[in-house]
């Protein structure tokens, strides 16, 4: 992204990372073939959760971790135009 970012004339003025745990429990779902907007799926129906409250709750632990080594798999990037 700053590569990307400094092309364009912008530098990154601060990430933040903000991963929530979906990437975990969505991908675990999809192994038990249960796609994201399935009537199965913990993101349609909740009370037909196919995980626990403890499962959800170390999914969001891991991801809460690793934003906080800035090595989750969500950002965002704040930009500002470089000066001239």
């Amino acid at each position: 992204m700053r590569i990307v970012a400094e092309q364009a004339g912008f530098e990154v003025a601060e990430v933040l990372f903000d991963a929530s745990g979906i990437s975990w429990w969505a991908s675990e779902q999809y192994l038990r073939d249960i796609p994201l907007m399935d009537p199965r799926s913990y993101y349609v129906t909740r009370s037909e959760a196919t995980f626990t409250r403890e499962q959800m709750a170390s999914f969001v632990a891991y991801d809460q971790a690793l934003n906080a080594m800035g090595r989750a798999d969500c950002a965002c990037f704040f930009l500002r135009k470089r000066s001239p």
